[in-house]
């Protein structure tokens, strides 16, 4: 069994002082200390990027995922994550903006035609590099929400959820 990789192994400092990238941190750390405790074998890709060109277009198309999770033997996993505030409500989710006015957002179209996308790239490679053909995503919603009026100690929390609002 060997040990997993991380792309990057670590994050820049400056990423990591960015407060844009606050939730999509906290999945790479969860991921990082999770995955070493208890699997093997992953790599796991952040801000992962990559061109397709479809045979019916003329230029190559970008896709890209926050994260990229692969296992020779256990396939793909695409992951989109949200930070900030994010709802679902009435069957829709929502992202509030900085200024307080809601956006409908989906996170789970956007990450399945991205996984849709590498799927049909890794499809290129040979055969054997990625376990068996097998691909799938998912939507995590990582946030960062103070604890008390006064302190500046942040409470983090990691959410994953079905597309249907069912938080796991």
């Amino acid at each position: 069994m060997g040990k997993n990789r991380f792309i990057p192994a670590e994050i820049p400092l400056a990423v990591r002082n960015n407060p844009r990238f606050r939730a999509e941190l906290l999945v790479y750390d969860e991921l990082k200390a999770q995955l070493d405790l208890t699997q093997r074998d992953w790599t796991v890709v952040y801000q992962a990027k990559w061109l397709l060109k479809e045979p019916s277009q003329e230029e190559p198309k970008e896709g890209e995922a926050d994260f990229l999770l692969a296992h020779r033997k256990r396939g793909v996993l695409a992951v989109e994550v949200k930070g900030g505030l994010i709802s679902f409500r009435d069957g829709q989710w929502y992202s509030r903006d900085r200024h307080g006015v809601g956006h409908p957002i989906d996170p789970f179209g956007q990450v399945a035609r991205n996984a849709r996308h590498l799927a049909k790239k890794l499809n290129e490679l040979p055969q054997g590099i990625v376990g068996g053909g097998t691909f799938g995503s998912a939507f995590a919603k990582g946030e960062s929400a103070p604890t008390g009026s006064v302190s500046r100690r942040r409470q983090e929390r990691l959410e994953l959820y079905d597309d249907d609002g069912t938080r796991y």
